[in-house]
C-alpha cells in the first residue's frame, strides 16, 4: 500500500512534487475574504506562506513567479508527487527538489535539464554546494528548492512517467489531492485543487492502518471525522476515536446522550455492525502492532480487552493491562490488579501466572523468558 511520508518539509522529507488539473492559472482568482468560504486553492494563495516563512530557494523558468509561490505549500505534508499547471499558454511542473549529501550543504540549483525518452520525463538537478564540518548523519536534514520547470506542450502526465535523478524513489507522481493548511487551520484539496473541506478544522491527518489505503481523520474539539483520499466524508464528526478493521468496519468510539463513552462497530455507511458497549477504546494501528486483532478497553476507570467483535477477552476490572509482543500471534497481557500485583494473561484470556510481580516489567519478562524469547519462533511475528 501507498504510505504517505508526514507532515513537514523537513528531515524525514522525501523528494516533493504535485499535480493537478490542466486549467490555465495566467488570471489568478481574487483572494477571499472568508478563507473558510474559499473553494479554489487560487482563492488561498497569497494565505499560503508556510515555505516562504522558511525561506527556502527559487529555482524558476516562469517569469513573475512569486504569485504562485503558495502552491508549494500543498507539498508540506507529501512528497513524490508534482503539480502540473498551465500558466500563461505553457506547461509547469511545480516541485521541491531535495538535496540530502552527508557532507554537503546546497548553495545553488544552477541548472535543470530534461530528456523526454518515449513515455518518460528524465530530470537531471546540477547544484553548488559547500562542505559542512562534521558528518551530517545517515539521514540527514534534507535541504529544499522549490523548482518550477517548464515542460513540453504535448507533455501528459497519464501518459508520461516522471523521473528525478537523485531521489530514493525516482519516480514523481503527479499529485491527487491532500491536506492544506492556512494559519494553524486545517482543510483538503482534491486533485483538481478544489477546497473538499474548508480550511477551519484544528488537524487532518494521515489514517495511520494497514487495512485500508489513503484515508485521513480530520479533527474538531476532540470529536473526528474519517475522509478518503479524495475528501469525501467516510464517517461523520461523531467520535472519538476511529480504528480501520477493514474498509467496510470500523471499531468507533463516542459520547452518548448523558456524556459516556461507548465503543462500537459501524461499516463505511455508517450503519451499525455490532451494537455499542460501556467503554472507550484508544486509536492505534493494527496488524504489525496488533496480530490478534484486540483492543485495551477502558470502563468506568478499568480496564480489559475486547476483539474486533466487541467480545471480552479480558473482563474491565484492571487498574492496567498493557500489551506485549503485539506483532506476534503468541501475543499477551500484563494485568494489574486494584492492590499493585500484576500478572500475565495470554490473548485467549487465561492466566498465565498468579498476582506474583510487583512491576509490570518482572511479569512480562519471567513469561516472554519462560517462552524461549525472540530465541524461538514462539514470538516470532504471524504472516
Amino acid at each position: 500500500m501507498n504510505k504517505k511520508p508526514v507532515r513537514i518539509i523537513a528531515a524525514v522529507m522525501a523528494c516533493a512534487m504535485l499535480g493537478a488539473c490542466q486549467k490555465d492559472r495566467g488570471g489568478l482568482i481574487p483572494s477571499h475574504d472568508k478563507i473558510e468560504d474559499a473553494t479554489k486553492v487560487e482563492q488561498i494563495l497569497d494565505r499560503l506562506n508556510w515555505c516562504n516563512d522558511l525561506d527556502l530557494m527559487v529555482y524558476s523558468e516562469l517569469d513573475n513567479y512569486d504569485k504562485y509561490l503558495g502552491y508549494f505549500d500543498l507539498l508540506q505534508t507529501y512528497d513524490f508527487n508534482y503539480l502540473l499547471l498551465n500558466i500563461d499558454g505553457g506547461q509547469y511542473i511545480f516541485m521541491m527538489y531535495r538535496f540530502t549529501e552527508t557532507t554537503k550543504q546546497i548553495d545553488a540549483l544552477k541548472n535543470v535539464s530534461k530528456n523526454y525518452t518515449g513515455d518518460k520525463l528524465n530530470l537531471f538537478f546540477e547544484t553548488e554546494s559547500h562542505k559542512v564540518s562534521g558528518d551530517r548523519g545517515c539521514f540527514p536534514q534534507a535541504d529544499h528548492v522549490r523548482c518550477i520547470l517548464k515542460v513540453d506542450d504535448g507533455f501528459d502526465p497519464d501518459k508520461c512517467t516522471v523521473y528525478a535523478e537523485g531521489y530514493g524513489a525516482p519516480v514523481i507522481e503527479k499529485y491527487q489531492g491532500g491536506v492544506v493548511r492556512v494559519d494553524g487551520k486545517y482543510g483538503f484539496v482534491d486533485a483538481d485543487l478544489n477546497i473538499k473541506q474548508p480550511v477551519v478544522h484544528g488537524n487532518i491527518n494521515d489514517f495511520e492502518t494497514d487495512r485500508v489505503d489513503g484515508y485521513y481523520w480530520m479533527v474538531d474539539d476532540g470529536t473526528m471525522a474519517l475522509l478518503d483520499h479524495g475528501g469525501n466524508i467516510v464517517l461523520s464528526q461523531s467520535y472519538t476515536s476511529i480504528i480501520c478493521i477493514n474498509p467496510d468496519r470500523f471499531l468507533v468510539t463516542k459520547m452518548d446522550e448523558n456524556g459516556f463513552c461507548t465503543t462500537g462497530i459501524v461499516d463505511s455507511h455508517e450503519n451499525v455492525v455490532c451494537d455499542f458497549i460501556s467503554g472507550s477504546v484508544e486509536m492505534q494501528r493494527i496488524g504489525i502492532y496488533n496480530a490478534k486483532g484486540q483492543y485495551i478497553l477502558s470502563s468506568g476507570g478499568l480496564k480489559g480487552v475486547i476483539d474486533e467483535d466487541l467480545n471480552v477477552i479480558i473482563e474491565p476490572k484492571y487498574s492496567e493491562v498493557v500489551e506485549y509482543c503485539g506483532e506476534s500471534p503468541n501475543m499477551f497481557y500484563v494485568v494489574e490488579n486494584g492492590i499493585g500485583k500484576c500478572a500475565v494473561v495470554d490473548n485467549t484470556g487465561e492466566f498465565q501466572t498468579g498476582f506474583d510481580y510487583d512491576e509490570w516489567y518482572d511479569a512480562y519478562k519471567v513469561y516472554f523468558d519462560s517462552k524461549g524469547g525472540y530465541s524461538t519462533d514462539y514470538f516470532g511475528k504471524g504472516e
